[in-house]
């Protein structure tokens, strides 16, 4: 295992002890698409230096929810005294993480001038299908979480009869692997690509071990994983690979 996936996988583990929260276009970057919300936290960073100023942020954020009377829909998602339908997730404030708040996300990918979740979504059909990815009669559809706000959008490209979700932290249709977080896995052999519930990030194929989209490549690679983790996917997935007799 190299320096980069080390420090990789410290990151994961450091983010997964400061935060629950779950959570990108096909061929988009991260940086690409910024929304308006997200540019209004920017903003805010730079105007949030009391705890005062933060305080009346989230009181009207909270206000304004309160008042929209959100409801939870039997699909999973939320609607409004307006009829908006909205899409619920933990918004982060600020660049040190100075405060948390609940928001409702009620257009695709990430302003208001995209199109309206109640003109696309069929909140009959609508299902979450496990990780980040969610389903209904016409389009799957994926969540990327950040911290001021994730993007909710179609997931364009996939096989849409033979899409579904693997493991904790993939999906697969007739054609490829998807990872929630880096979409199509480009270079994991498709045939022999193994995930499990429990496993987390963590997957394998004839090449080796995959650490998201790394390839960790060794059984010993493996275990620097479960050493330097201090989550438990890691073990986890050694343990199961074992059950399964998968490894040696």
């Amino acid at each position: 295992m190299d320096f980069i996936h080390i420090i990789k996988i410290i990151l994961f583990t450091t983010l997964f002890s400061l935060s629950s929260c779950p959570v990108f276009e096909l061929g988009k970057k991260l940086d690409e698409s910024t929304s308006k919300k997200e540019i209004e936290v920017v903003k805010l960073d730079k105007k949030a230096d009391s705890d005062n100023d933060l305080k009346k942020y989230l009181a009207k954020i909270d206000s304004t929810n309160t008042v929209l009377n959100w409801k939870k829909l039997q699909c999973g998602l939320y609607i409004n005294k307006d009829k908006e339908i909205g899409f619920k997730f933990n918004m982060v404030i600020g660049h040190r993480h100075d405060g948390y708040t609940t928001a409702y996300r009620t257009y695709l990918c990430c302003d208001e001038d995209s199109k309206p979740l109640k003109s696309v979504i069929d909140t009959t059909t609508f299902r979450h299908l496990g990780s980040t990815f969610y389903k209904d009669k016409r389009n799957v559809y994926h969540y990327y979480d950040m911290a001021g706000g994730g993007r909710f959008s179609i997931y364009e490209g996939v096989d849409y009869k033979t899409f579904k979700v693997i493991g904790d932290s993939y999906a697969k249709d007739k054609d490829h692997i998807y990872g929630e977080r880096h979409g199509i896995l480009e270079n994991v052999d498709y045939k022999t690509f193994i995930t499990l519930k429990g496993a987390g990030p963590y997957a394998k194929d004839k090449k080796g071990y995959y650490f998201w989209d790394d390839l960790i490549y060794t059984k010993q690679g493996l275990k620097d994983s479960i050493r330097l983790s201090i989550t438990p996917y890691a073990k986890n997935f050694y343990k199961l690979l074992k059950t399964k007799r998968l490894i040696k």
